[in-house]
């Protein structure tokens, strides 16, 4: 068996350390924080996007313009969220080092709430059948509140990104 552990963690700098010391080489700190207004206005301006909100909602944009920042998230998005869920899933999937060991991944931040449901909302979009409106609901059930608003955000730009692709069916992305 194999243990991998995944910290969303930003600025818990003793708790990243003691994790690191006992968890060594099955610990992996990917930090996340969210859509970031700086990276979003940025991405308008790169992509010649006129109308750029600061609510950074995509319902609150034009069709075209969400499709032209939801095909290039992945460029402008500082959490990685699209490589980091084909990670996950390639770690949960594949074999290890030519051994097919059961595996369990650990992904967390310190509520377990803002920036893991970010990234579990996204996965769970992408491989597991769900829709944003219940990773949404389920984020909101588990943590007792709703999301962190940049955590949200970003899970809702994720949709987007599957939806331009051709990866998530649902008109969801906005529901919240």
């Amino acid at each position: 068996e194999q243990l991998l552990d995944f910290s969303l963690l930003t600025d818990e700098v003793d708790q990243i350390a003691a994790e690191k010391g006992a968890l060594g080489d099955s610990f992996v700190h990917w930090p996340t924080f969210g859509v970031v207004p700086a990276a979003f206005q940025k991405a308008c301006r790169e992509y010649d996007v006129a109308e750029c909100p600061s609510t950074m909602q995509p319902s609150n944009m034009t069709a075209e313009n969400v499709h032209t920042l939801a095909k290039a998230f992945p460029k402008w998005d500082v959490d990685h969220l699209a490589q980091r869920v084909e990670i996950l899933h390639s770690r949960l999937q594949g074999d290890l080092d030519g051994h097919d060991l059961a595996r369990v991944i650990f992904f967390h931040c310190s509520c377990g709430c803002d920036r893991t449901g970010e990234l579990a909302a996204a996965y769970s979009m992408r491989y597991l059948n769900r829709t944003f409106t219940e990773m949404y609901m389920e984020n909101a059930k588990v943590a007792g509140r709703n999301t962190v608003y940049a955590n949200q955000v970003a899970a809702q730009w994720y949709c987007e990104h599957l939806r331009t692709h051709g990866l998530y069916t649902g008109n969801d992305c906005g529901n919240c």
